[in-house]
């Protein structure tokens, strides 16, 4: 199964469903489900709310390092300046949208992350195993 290395806090705003575009400087042809892997390093950012306003959001230092769920890469393309709250940032030079689907919280485990998507010896079914499950009251 693919994974992709995302800082924090934009990892924790793709886990909550606030975040549904990516945005990198490159595109790819993958479509499907990816496990999203928190970087090792994070700082506060300034995030554009879906309201247009602004926030500095601090980042959630329990999750450094390790793998939190799996979201469904549906597609990518050049980024717009309708993209800019859902991917929670301003468009930017060459900047490539991410269109992100469901997102599925697992058990968090630790991982090392790499450049770019990359392979994992975890499989989709083996993934979901650990899956989250929440019930609503």
């Amino acid at each position: 199964m693919k994974a992709l290395t995302i800082r924090e806090p934009w990892a924790t705003l793709i886990l909550s469903g606030h975040k549904t575009v990516e945005t990198r400087v490159w595109k790819t042809d993958y479509k499907g489900p990816i496990l999203l892997h928190v970087g090792k390093t994070a700082q506060p950012e300034t995030i554009l709310l879906s309201d247009g306003t602004s926030l500095l959001m601090q980042p959630n230092n329990n999750l450094l390092g390790k793998v939190v769920g799996i979201v469904f890469l549906n597609g990518c393309r050049k980024m717009e300046r309708a993209d800019e709250r859902a991917a929670c940032c301003p468009i930017y030079t060459n900047a490539q949208a991410w269109i992100l689907g469901e997102v599925i919280p697992i058990t968090p485990f630790e991982m090392r992350g790499q450049l770019q998507l990359f392979e994992t010896p975890y499989s989709y079914e083996r993934m979901l195993e650990r899956k989250i499950h929440c019930e609503v009251r």
